[in-house]
């Protein structure tokens, strides 16, 4: 024997159950609760009304769908809307819109197109299209945005008049009041926004977001370490990790693309950029109007690689050092004192050495920075300019071959004085010759004036 239980309805109140197929109160319809589409006309056609009050003042429009108690309680005309959730779109006289929460789209007029999903999701947008909020209390005070995706509790809360956003996260963009095509992705990401066409990614509002970008002027910075990673032969092939581009329309003028390296607590900038195809890669302080250094191949070639310096040195593509010397780089040029080189030149004390960093301890000549004398010595006294030093020695040189061109010159002005002398020397030994022969009676004293004068001849 089998004992069945059954189930007793004990309270079944119903105040307005309708179904209308017909003429009248429109065709179609199904309204189920006290004032239930209570102005249904001819005109509405397919709506269903579930819910004290919902669409109560439905007249004419049509394929609606109001479930929640006030849902949808003012909309007249308004076409295949579906609102779930009490005081859900109660203003609404908008078309496709969906609303799902309690007083959703509460104070939705003419908006269209709209969707909302949440406890007072849109709560007070009122004429606005396009838009998806998605979350309690998300795009809570938006009024007459457009076309903006809040997914969220609380995303987007506070903007009030923005559009063209997408705020993604909890508290995303709260308080970006009349921020427009923006784009906030993360928990707190954007939420003291105050400027449009931004992106934010980030899970908080007190540190700096990892990702900040500016789509009107096409800024993009990195809160963080960018780290390139790529698994694969490197024998085979070079793998490009980063490249920047830059495609230049306008055929009349250059287009270089730069890395800027930012200090921005000292306020200094510089840069990383191409430098036209002849000259190639540069290095510069921004703003200078000028480069330090660049490398340059013209011609593509590894072997024909030269190093450019800013002021005119440069390594050759044959590995020789040039370093600037000309005039145009030049002022205040002034003549190396000689006698101050000749000092210098004393005070130097070459010797030999070894640079500790050298393992294989190579033994080389030179000069001591700190001991250098002032006139080649570089100011932090760590370094020395071998030019510099060529410069000092020539200038001793010149100085030395001027005293020897002077000796010189003396000498000669001797060896003739002294030509002079042995002539004179000469000169008297046969004169004394003579006289000695007269006074001893031994010549004839004319004899000897017409041998003279015979010779003279």
């Amino acid at each position: 024997m089998r004992l069945f239980k059954m189930a007793v309805l004990t309270t079944l109140t119903v105040s307005t159950l309708s179904f209308a197929a017909s003429e009248g109160d429109g065709f179609g319809n199904s309204y189920f609760g006290t004032n239930a589409g209570s102005s249904l006309s001819s005109g509405a056609i397919e709506n269903t009304l579930i819910g004290v009050d919902s669409g109560m003042s439905l007249s004419t429009g049509r394929r609606n769908t109001f479930l929640g108690t006030k849902s949808g309680a003012s909309n007249s005309v308004g076409d295949n809307n579906t609102f779930i959730g009490a005081w859900s779109g109660y203003y609404n006289e908008g078309n496709r819109n969906t609303f799902l929460g309690a007083y959703s789209g509460y104070s939705n007029t003419a908006g269209s197109d709209n969707t909302f999903i949440g406890n007072e999701s849109g709560y007070n947008l009122d004429n606005s299209m396009g838009n998806i909020f998605i979350g309690s209390l998300s795009g809570r005070n938006v009024d007459s945005g457009d076309y903006n995706v809040m997914i969220g509790y609380m995303a987007g809360y506070s903007n009030i008049n923005g559009s063209n956003n997408v705020f993604i996260g909890y508290k995303s963009g709260f308080h970006a009041n009349s921020v427009s095509g923006s784009v906030f992705i993360g928990p707190f990401a954007g939420a003291n926004a105050t400027r449009s066409n931004t992106l934010y990614i980030a899970n908080n509002d007190t540190n700096p977001p990892l990702i900040y970008g500016e789509f009107d002027t096409g800024l993009v910075r990195v809160n963080g370490n960018i780290e390139a990673n790529w698994e694969g032969n490197l024998n085979s092939n070079t793998k490009r990790m980063l490249i920047l581009k830059a495609n230049n329309v306008n055929t009349n003028k250059k287009s270089d693309v730069a890395i800027a390296l930012e200090n921005t607590r000292e306020a200094f900038t510089w840069l990383l950029k191409t430098f036209e195809s002849s000259k190639g890669f540069i290095i510069t302080k921004y703003n200078t109007g000028g480069f330090e250094f660049h490398l340059k191949n013209p011609t593509n070639d590894y072997r024909n690689v030269e190093l450019v310096l800013g002021n005119g040195a440069r390594c050759t593509s044959t590995g020789q050092w040039l370093n600037a010397s000309s005039r145009e780089y030049k002022e205040n040029i002034k003549e190396l004192d000689g006698k101050k080189a000749l000092e210098a030149f004393h005070k130097l004390r070459p010797v030999t050495f070894n640079f500790k960093r050298d393992k294989d301890k190579e033994l080389m000549v030179g000069f001591i920075a700190e001991e250098v004398p002032d006139i080649v010595a570089t100011k932090d006294r760590k370094s020395l300019n071998a030019l510099e030093i060529v410069a000092l020695l020539t200038k001793v040189v010149q100085e030395q071959e001027k005293v020897i061109n002077k000796q010189k010159e003396e000498i000669e002005k001797l060896k003739k004085s002294l030509e002079e002398i042995r002539a004179i020397k000469e000169q008297l030994s046969k004169m004394e010759l003579i006289l000695t022969s007269l006074y001893s009676g031994n010549v004839n004293f004319i004899d000897v004036i017409a041998e003279r004068y015979s010779a003279s001849k």
